[in-house]
């Protein structure tokens, strides 16, 4: 475990925590869909502060880009940029109308599994494929809210 969190240590760095607007990216819901689960947190060095959490995409990898969603508790965009390991991305959140760089609450995340990943780690780093038109995506809207298919539009 100690390996595995070195060569996060090693490849990643915090001067990539600033995080640029990206391309927009929406959801195709006439193609499968598929749920990224990732942990995120500020420092990985304890990964025992890291939260799960996801974005839904058409794409077997998170893009470098602004997704949106929404949810019971308003509208949210995540940011996602690249760092110099293809594991980690840095995660920009804003929610309920905030547009500015300067209001986004800045997280590094775990977006793939590898192997030597911590098991307690590698349980919340997976992928869900959702196939077109499978009405199991609603039970999973109802949990993680409703990915953008366009501007505005859920």
């Amino acid at each position: 475990m100690k390996k595995i969190i070195g060569i996060l240590l090693l490849a990643t760095s915090f001067s990539v925590i600033a995080v640029d607007g990206y391309k927009d990216i929406y959801i195709d819901k006439d193609k499968d869909i598929i749920i990224h689960g990732m942990l995120c947190g500020d420092d990985l060095n304890d990964l025992s502060q890291f939260q799960p959490s996801s974005v839904y995409t058409n794409t077997p990898d998170v893009e470098k880009g602004t997704y949106y969603f929404k949810s019971p508790y308003g509208e949210f965009s995540l940011t996602f940029n690249t760092t110099a390991n293809e594991l980690i991305m840095v995660r920009g959140l804003l929610q309920n109308g905030q547009t500015s760089k300067d209001d986004m609450v800045k997280k590094l995340c775990i977006v793939k599994y590898a192997e030597g990943l911590p098991p307690g780690v590698a349980k919340y780093v997976q992928q869900k494929v959702i196939k077109a038109g499978d009405k199991d995506l609603e039970l999973y809207e109802a949990v993680s809210g409703s990915p953008a298919i366009g501007k505005g539009q859920y």
